[in-house]
């Protein structure tokens, strides 16, 4: 027995079913046990000693035992008693071991996520977890700005006061461009923030439609990701320079649905299509049919293809 060295189990333990539990617990896990009347320590809980009140107390104390698996100690706090799943002291130390365990904390326990020091620390494993606390932190500037460090797109639960804050927004979009969806539109429409964004280039289609037509800001969004071409103003769509700037080496160029969806925007792109799709007439049809000279982009065999060269022909 670890914690309490003089705490005599055998005055208050009762009942088969406990006695059972301390055995397994003993032979099976080698790791200590602990009995304590209140969950101070980083804990799994065995089970209830309901005529004490008391808890059977599992502690791990080195995870280099268990091959750092601490999995175990998630499963246990889930099969804990709400009330328990609700103790700060509890979760907070929990939390400290095992992020994930927040999924299981009771969303609608309001004392426990109205806790300003607890809902730090929860949005600290993940900033997700913003949505469960109230409006007062919602609006709290450290709190918001430590949930979108964390994960960029919870800056949709913050207040509407804080997704206009450049500071918030500008740290939400450099953890992840497409939080641009829920800054202000006021932001959505500033240059240098957009710019910012699209280091994940899709997050060019939450822009206002004057930066979607703005060259510098959709060539250095299609040089990061192929679709975000699909959002440019249909003007830069049709330049061959954008067309040009866009990422050649990005899956999306495989994918059949994309590349038609594109070349409805530029015959032209098909430069950038995979190879089966450039030997695909279908495909290679639509795109010369709105721009002939897209011809040079086909394969050899469809070059030499009477359909595809009459209908080239015809257009350019």
């Amino acid at each position: 027995l670890t914690e309490l060295d003089d705490f005599d189990p055998a005055s208050f333990i009762s009942g088969s079913r406990i006695c059972l539990a301390l055995q397994l617990c003993l032979s099976s896990l080698k790791s200590g046990l602990a009995i304590a009347n209140r969950l101070t320590s980083v804990v799994f809980l065995w089970d209830r000693i309901p005529q004490n009140g008391l808890d059977v107390i599992i502690v791990r104390e080195s995870t280099k035992n268990h091959q750092g698996d601490i999995t175990w100690l998630r499963k246990a706090y889930k099969q804990l008693p709400r009330k328990s799943r609700a103790d700060k002291e509890l979760v907070m130390r929990v939390l400290a071991q095992d992020g994930q365990a927040l999924e299981h904390v009771p969303k609608d326990a309001k004392k426990l996520w109205a806790d300003r020091e607890f809902v730090l620390a929860a949005i600290g494993k993940d900033g997700r977890a913003l949505r469960n606390a109230p409006e007062e932190l919602r609006a709290d500037y450290e709190v918001v700005l430590g949930a979108v460090r964390q994960h960029g797109r919870s800056l949709r639960f913050a207040s509407k006061k804080l997704q206009a804050d450049r500071d918030i927004v500008s740290a939400a979009v450099r953890e992840d461009g497409n939080a641009l969806r829920f800054a202000s539109a006021e932001l959505r429409a500033d240059r240098e923030m957009v710019l910012a964004a699209v280091h994940k280039g899709r997050a060019i289609k939450y822009a206002s439609a004057e930066l979607r037509a703005d060259r510098e800001v959709v060539v250095s969004a299609v040089s990061k990701d192929a679709r975000a071409f699909l959002y440019a103003s249909e003007e830069l769509c049709l330049d061959s320079g954008v067309v040009f700037a866009a990422n050649g080496s990005d899956k999306s160029w495989h994918d059949r649905q994309f590349v038609l969806a594109a070349i409805g925007k530029n015959g032209e792109v098909l430069q950038h299509a995979s190879a089966e799709l450039r030997d695909d007439k279908d495909v290679v049809l639509e795109a010369v049919r709105l721009a002939g000279l897209s011809l040079e982009f086909a394969s050899g065999e469809l070059k030499a293809d009477k359909d595809v060269v009459l209908a080239a022909v015809r257009q350019a």
